[in-house]
């Protein structure tokens, strides 16, 4: 990737994130007192559980992904993780288990783009998805600690695969040397059945009674939802789910300008120390190359001319300057970046290009707008589902 299409890419999340937007929940009758102090009471233990989270680093991640893949997912949920603490006791040191302070609770956190498969690819919206699978990779330590009280976690083993044979109706353990000492959790989520099904390397780590499966991430009226929000750059069609990326966007002229400064770095380098061609009787070496050697042949009718080449360096710059201008037309110019570049512009073309900037980023800003709707409703299930009174006063309000 060029530095050209880099500093694009990262000055559109320097300009989507000079303010970190969070999602704020709004009374819906704003003459009703009830609901204005409701609608309060929600924004500060939203504003709380994000204070107490990585949202503001997921958010930049987020909207980083977006410009770079496909699609980018941003999840919220509530977990509770233990970890293992040692205590000494009248000169005894004992274990014992307590509830992890940095993975538990409230979290957002950042999907990567291949972790998550989606069932349809032609359904645009993700809530409409009849299925999903998350399969991501977790160190065993992190797996035991999620589900080291299941009995069936007794047989995951690190490296090893449980996987079926339809041939032969069996069950077969096999080394799989991509996960060495980790742990393959694969997830599978169906709305329109409520089910949510966890597997650890090929091993059933769910629900004891099979029917009990249900999504966990529920609202207010106990229906389930996929605890993750979807956001992208670009729309490909109406009906695709995936979008078009601004790296994307970007590709085929990163890839002629690439090749362009590599030509352009070779033709000077032709033009500053150019091959030469020696004709009458003498020999042209190496050693006679040095700057400031004087060479004398034998044969006054030797002749050493040198073959001109790489002439066409103006013609590549043209290219590259040319190249920049597209870039910035399928993104923003540098100057909206903080970069000045070419000739200084006036203040009226200043301004000019700021407002033509805000319109191209419109509509990401608007997708944004839909996607962070979606992740604030998902924080009101988390805060009506798991917060407390006793989290309320920590508010402060």
């Amino acid at each position: 990737i060029s530095p050209i299409t880099r500093n694009r890419i990262i000055g559109i999340v320097a300009q989507m994130t000079s303010q970190i937007v969070i999602p704020a929940p709004y009374a819906q009758n704003d003459k009703d007192e009830i609901d204005v102090a409701a609608a309060q009471v929600m924004r500060d233990l939203m504003e709380y559980d994000i204070r107490n989270s990585n949202y503001v680093d997921n958010y930049i991640m987020w909207i980083t992904d977006a410009l770079v893949n496909p699609a980018a997912y941003l999840g919220v949920g509530f977990f509770e993780m233990m970890q293992t603490i040692k205590e000494e006791n009248e000169g005894k040191i004992s274990k014992k288990d307590i509830l992890d302070g940095v993975f538990s609770g409230f979290q957002t956190y950042n999907i990567p783009l291949d972790e998550v498969l989606i069932g349809n690819f032609y359904q645009k919206q993700l809530d409409r998805q009849r299925f999903l699978i998350r399969r991501r990779y977790i160190d065993y330590d992190e797996a035991k600690a999620s589900k080291g009280d299941h009995d069936n976690f007794q047989y995951v083993q690190p490296g090893v695969k449980s996987v079926f044979d339809a041939t032969t109706s069996l069950f077969y353990d096999a080394f799989d040397q991509t996960l060495s000492t980790l742990v393959e959790e694969d997830t599978y989520y169906n709305r329109l059945e409520d089910m949510e099904v966890q597997f650890m390397n090929g091993i059933y780590v769910g629900d004891k009674d099979t029917e009990a499966n249900m999504i966990k991430h529920r609202d207010n009226e106990n229906r389930p939802k996929y605890n993750f929000g979807v956001l992208g750059y670009e729309d490909i069609s109406s009906r695709f789910f995936y979008y078009k990326s601004a790296a994307w966007k970007l590709g085929d002229d990163d890839e002629l300008v690439i090749r362009t400064e590599q030509l352009l770095a070779d033709a000077t380098f032709l033009e500053t120390m150019p091959p030469s061609v020696t004709s009458g009787q003498g020999q042209m070496t190496e050693a006679i190359m040095i700057p400031g050697k004087n060479t004398a042949f034998d044969n006054k009718d030797v002749r050493v001319e040198p073959i001109k080449l790489g002439g066409a360096l103006s013609s590549a710059f043209n290219l590259l300057l040319k190249k920049e201008r597209d870039m910035s037309e399928s993104t923003q110019d540098p100057q909206m970046t903080g970069v000045q570049g070419g000739v200084p512009k006036t203040a009226a073309e200043s301004m000019l290009l700021a407002q033509n900037a805000k319109i191209a980023l419109g509509r990401f800003g608007n997708m944004l707008a839909g996607s962070l709707k979606k992740v604030g409703g998902l924080m009101i299930d988390v805060i009506l589902q798991h917060q407390t009174v006793g989290d309320i006063e920590e508010t402060g309000d």
